[in-house]
C-alpha cells in the first residue's frame, strides 16, 4: 500500500523529460503487464500499469526509480500478455534507471519483445508463416 501512495505522489509531481524515461509501444491485440524485479505486478498500479493493446505509455524517471526500489541499476521486467502478469512470461527487459535499456529479449514464439534504443521498448506479434 505504501508503494501505491508513494506512485501516486510521485505520479503528481512536474514530469519533464529525462534521458532515461521509457516508452513501451504495444503494437499487439492483447493487453500486456509485468513483474518488476521479481516482485509485484505492473498492474497493481492500476491502470498506468497496464500497457493497452495498440498504444504507448511512456513511464518517467521518477516511476522507474519506484517501480525498480533498490535494483536501480539493472533492474528487470518480466512481460506477460495479460491485465494481471498472468500466463506465460512472453519477454524480459533490463534496464538502468540513469541510462535505460540494457537489454530486450523475447521468450515466447508469438511476441517480439525489442528495443531500438535506450529510450524505447517495442511489442509485437509474430506472423506465422505457412
Amino acid at each position: 500500500m505504501k508503494i501505491k501512495k508513494l506512485f501516486l505522489l510521485t505520479a503528481l509531481l512536474p514530469l519533464s523529460s529525462y534521458a532515461a524515461d521509457l516508452t513501451v509501444t504495444n503494437n499487439t491485440d492483447v493487453n500486456a503487464t509485468g513483474i518488476i524485479n521479481g516482485g509485484f505486478c505492473s498492474s497493481s498500479f492500476g491502470d498506468q500499469g497496464i500497457i493497452k493493446a495498440h498504444n504507448s505509455i511512456t513511464i518517467y524517471k521518477q516511476q522507474l526509480e519506484l517501480a525498480c526500489g533498490l535494483n536501480t541499476v539493472r533492474c528487470t521486467t518480466d512481460l506477460y500478455m495479460s491485465n494481471d502478469c498472468t500466463g506465460p512470461k512472453v519477454g524480459t527487459i533490463v534496464l538502468s534507471v540513469e541510462s535505460g535499456v540494457i537489454s530486450a529479449e523475447s521468450t515466447s514464439e508469438s511476441y517480439k519483445v525489442s528495443s531500438d534504443d535506450t529510450q524505447q521498448v517495442v511489442i509485437d506479434p509474430v506472423t506465422m508463416k505457412s
